[in-house]
């Protein structure tokens, strides 16, 4: 298993649809399917499998996100501040757990010692975990989630896999990468917003381009990933997920790029 940090997870349905750059989990440590889905026993087809990557999005040649912490919550149990939900599947975009949150922190690479460098799934009571490397995320359908954390304080960060940088015709002012799915959206001084599915690293065209009448100076992913905020106030700042509050423009991201839109029009 490397020590290179997670720069990404999320949920499949299906282990033929595993994005390129990402690494599907489909068994766990002793051996058995790895299934997450909570409540299967009414609708045996349905599959939850975790996957992770560990390629490097760049902004301008600077080191993106890491993943430092990982929870899983319930869905009564109070949100978590700083934490992304991963609550859809990232090649269906159907829900991603039942009864459950899977919370994920992120914090910059440059800025953070430790991080999430391995997911390990056990079966209950099969198999013990080192707890001095792991930390403990929760237990689904049986099995156990364990993030293995090392310091990559000494790690040299030109050995990550890189992604494609941003490919906007006018000067980039501003970026965010999408909590749970592969979408990299960019603001630009060309007064566009452009949307890129970095997995698909042959391509350098954005699978959706946004005009606006203003340079955009500033734009996030709220943490659900459904919707993104652009705040032309706001001078090379990442807006926190507190700003997601009028006079801000929120832009709905199914709006901005859907599949099955794209395909209706053309």
């Amino acid at each position: 298993m490397s020590d290179l940090p997670l720069t990404g997870i999320g949920f499949l349905t299906s282990k033929d649809s595993t994005p390129t750059g990402y690494v599907l989990i489909d068994k766990t440590l002793d051996g058995q399917d790895a299934d997450i889905w909570k409540d299967n026993f009414f609708r045996k087809s349905v599959k939850r499998y975790l996957c992770y990557t560990q390629v490097f999005p760049l902004d301008n040649g600077r080191w993106r996100n890491v993943i430092v912490d990982i929870k899983l919550d319930k869905d009564s149990d109070p949100s978590r501040p700083g934490y992304a939900v991963a609550s859809s599947t990232m090649d269906t975009r159907e829900v991603a757990l039942q009864k459950a949150r899977f919370c994920i922190k992120n914090v910059q690479r440059e800025v953070c010692t430790k991080a999430i460098t391995g997911i390990v799934l056990v079966s209950k009571g099969k198999m013990k975990i080192d707890k001095k490397e792991h930390i403990y995320i929760g237990e689904i359908n049986n099995i156990e989630l364990w993030g293995r954390v090392c310091d990559i304080s000494n790690n040299n960060s030109n050995s990550q896999v890189k992604a494609p940088p941003q490919f906007t015709v006018g000067k980039v002012t501003c970026v965010d990468f999408h909590p749970t799915d592969t979408y990299l959206a960019s603001g630009s001084r060309d007064k566009t917003i452009r949307i890129y599915d970095y997995s698909k690293t042959a391509s350098k065209k954005a699978i959706r381009t946004i005009e606006d009448v203003e340079i955009v100076k500033a734009l996030s992913y709220h943490p659900c990933g459904d919707y993104i905020q652009k705040d032309k106030s706001v001078d090379n700042q990442e807006l926190s997920p507190q700003c997601y509050v009028v006079p801000a423009v929120q832009l709905k991201f199914h709006d901005l790029w859907c599949p099955k839109r794209q395909k209706d029009q053309s």
